[in-house]
């Protein structure tokens, strides 16, 4: 992510989350639905690193957002 290669993400009534990788991978991640339960199109036939990218990129936006809105540093739990 660092390196500018995190995905392009979008956001939709029926799925609350796409992310489009530069390598033409989709992935689609509903609200409230497990990892697991996200859908990518690569061939991968289980838990692929499109997928893991996308939680990750979602984990560092929060993070973002909640340091933007209230001037603190949030607390993790490992």
């Amino acid at each position: 992510m660092a390196g500018g290669k995190a995905p392009a993400l979008a956001q939709d009534a029926d799925i609350p989350l796409h992310a489009a990788y530069a390598d033409g991978t989709r992935t689609s991640l509903a609200a409230g639905r497990a990892l697991r339960d996200a859908v990518c199109s690569c061939m991968a036939s289980g838990l692929c690193r499109h997928r893991i990218l996308l939680v990750l990129v979602l984990a560092c936006r929060d993070v973002a957002s909640v340091e933007e809105g209230s001037g603190q540093t949030p607390v993790t739990t490992p």
